[in-house]
């Protein structure tokens, strides 16, 4: 598996959604089937260096919090920013 350019802060997973969040220092999102060996999408919308994330499956959404304290709400099913704050 490739994708990051730097190192992984977290990890989430969806049981629900058969995904897997990755975050990490390289500022990116990537979203991944943990069948598959490439990802599904890479999310590049932060601006900083990304610490944490977590899937709210029965919500089909996942969050993403920056070093800066950025917090961004996302669907599950076409991976689109729903909130920002």
């Amino acid at each position: 598996m490739s994708g990051h350019t730097r190192a992984i802060r977290e990890l989430a997973y969806s049981k629900i959604h058969k995904i897997i969040v990755s975050v990490g220092f390289d500022f990116t999102i990537y979203v991944w089937n943990p069948y598959l060996e490439n990802y599904i999408i890479k999310l590049d919308e932060h601006e900083n260096p990304l610490v944490g994330v977590n899937c709210l499956p029965a919500l089909g959404q996942f969050v993403t919090a920056d070093a800066k304290g950025i917090v961004k709400v996302w669907n599950i099913k076409d991976y689109s920013c729903i909130q920002t704050f």
